[in-house]
């Protein structure tokens, strides 16, 4: 390395229109900032946006401090935790301006179509939830869109369920979207009327009535991480997912697996709306295109061979509850010719239930709960697991009589007040949501995923010194698990997985409470 690369300086006029801080050639350091971004990330970086990705790294070097580009590159390497520095580059390579009311062929569609078809539908099966995602959020403009067309449609939405959520990668323009203020340029497809009725125009602003503001709910999310399904899956099955404008960033293998993932998240009726840019084959998954109303949008496709219905036999195995805990017995030997099955082959009935409850497969857990008990007693964990699906399923009334049944069975089951928690968690019951966390940790203090939703918990109530608490206990007990074991109730999560979600959270947070303190 040559002495005039070493003394290489950002600051200054010599440095201005080009990048000369790296170590490595012009090709390397593009292709390396490049990779991590895919890798982290999942966007793909095109030709005509390296010298854009060039500027960014130059800018952010000069911003941040780095002497060059490799020291900025292994410092956000080195991190697992969302670093400003992060932020500033995924700013910089993706557009993030959106408005109101975008797409006005979609906001008929669903205005005038979807929306009173499913809300007809749900009134009439007395049904009265909805569940939307939108991902990829942005500013959180579409979803907010949402909520105003809801309010409209819904005469008496107070009598519903309703939980709309958005979530993006660039933590910056979720800080802004809770606040709901915006330029008149974000509004200028919405209607007048609307403006008028729902915005407070304070000087350059418009600011957006709070309750519609409280109807949405904002989070961090990177749809290139592996196990985002697995913690979405904490949140029932959505009757839509938005996902505009992501995928003109990502390649075809990244697709496919967030396609997959959005599948398994999506009610059986539930449909996944795109932008009109971001062309896809779904050939590889079971959403089917369909196109109504000049509106393309996605549906599973339902093959009953795939879920058959499961019966328990109870013969082959005896479950024992001691102090809150299932414990399987192996059944007394018996003269007969069979070969027994390997002990890896030996499932218990709890294994059964978590293994169609991490698949997304809900209707068949409550006849198959229902066929053991009948024939055993009813267990705590397997009350509260029937309270789990029937809530992912969107019966919440019979989901809470559950988890009251549950604890009545048991009330040393922390499984049965963790459940409890989530489903008053979805009814909106924040006090009861505490309380049920509260006693899922006080019955076993060493319980990670309890102080994770907790801390979650706090921070909506915007106690954000005791939210950090709580999410800084479940990475001390995380990380002090063994990283390849699965979660508790979340198999497709495991703890390794988990710290790196929580050092996320924990990295957002501690910016949001800088930023309040300001």
């Amino acid at each position: 390395m040559s002495e005039n690369v070493k003394e290489t300086k950002l600051s200054g006029k010599k440095e201005q229109g080009r990048f000369a801080s790296s170590v490595l050639s012009g090709t390397q350091w593009m292709e390396a900032f490049c990779e991590f971004l895919k890798l982290r990330t999942g966007i793909i970086i095109q030709d005509h946006q390296l010298q854009n990705l060039s500027n960014s790294v130059s800018l952010a070097c000069k911003q941040f401090g780095y002497l060059t580009a490799e020291d900025y590159l292994d410092a956000m390497k080195m991190s697992a935790a969302v670093l400003p520095e992060l932020e500033f580059l995924i700013s910089a390579v993706t557009v993030q301006e959106s408005y109101f009311f975008r797409d006005q062929e979609q906001v008929n569609f669903l205005k005038d179509t979807w929306f009173p078809e499913i809300i007809e539908r749900k009134q009439e099966s007395g049904e009265k939830t909805l569940r939307i995602w939108s991902a990829g959020c942005s500013g959180g403009q579409e979803i907010y869109t949402i909520a105003i067309l809801l309010n409209e449609i819904i005469h008496n939405i107070n009598e519903w369920e309703i939980f709309l959520l958005g979530t993006d990668i660039n933590t910056n323009v979720l800080s802004n979207a809770g606040f709901g203020r915006y330029l008149e340029w974000s509004l200028r497809s919405t209607p007048k009327y609307l403006v008028q009725k729902y915005f407070l125009h304070e000087g350059n602003d418009y600011v957006l009535n709070p309750e519609i503001c409280k109807m949405v709910k904002f989070s961090y999310l990177n749809l290139a991480e592996e196990n985002f399904s697995s913690v979405m899956k904490s949140i029932a099955a959505f009757d839509m997912i938005m996902c505009r404008n992501v995928f003109i960033y990502m390649d075809k293998v990244n697709i496919e697996k967030i396609l997959k993932k959005f599948s398994g998240l999506l009610s059986p009726e539930g449909i996944l709306l795109l932008g009109a840019s971001d062309l896809i084959d779904g050939s590889t998954t079971d959403l089917k295109l369909h196109h109504r109303n000049n509106v393309f949008h996605y549906r599973k496709e339902h093959i009953a061979a795939i879920a058959p219905q499961r019966q328990f036999r109870p013969a082959k195995m005896k479950i024992l509850q001691r102090k809150g805990k299932n414990k399987t017995v192996a059944p007394q030997k018996k003269a007969f010719t069979k070969q027994k099955p390997a002990p890896d082959k030996q499932h218990s009935i709890d294994q059964e239930v978590m293994e169609l409850d991490k698949s997304g497969r809900w209707s068949e857990i409550p006849p198959l709960v229902d066929s053991y008990c009948a024939l055993n007693g009813e267990k705590a964990f397997l009350v509260s697991m029937k309270a789990k699906a029937l809530a992912s399923l969107g019966d919440f009334n019979s989901a809470v009589t559950l988890c009251k049944r549950s604890i009545e069975l048991d009330r040393t089951c922390k499984c049965s007040y963790y459940i409890m928690a989530t489903v008053m968690n979805e009814l909106g019951d924040i006090e009861n949501t505490q309380n049920a966390f509260r006693k899922a940790i006080y019955l076993d203090h060493n319980f990670p995923e309890a102080h994770f939703q907790l801390g979650q918990t706090l921070m909506r109530l915007h106690k954000y010194k005791a939210g950090l608490k709580s999410l800084k206990n479940a990475l001390e007990l995380a990380e002090k698990m063994d990283p390849n074991d699965s979660m508790f109730l979340e198999s497709e999560l495991n703890y390794g997985q988990l710290v790196e979600i929580l050092k996320d959270q924990i990295g957002f947070y501690e910016n949001q409470c800088k930023k309040n303190e300001k």
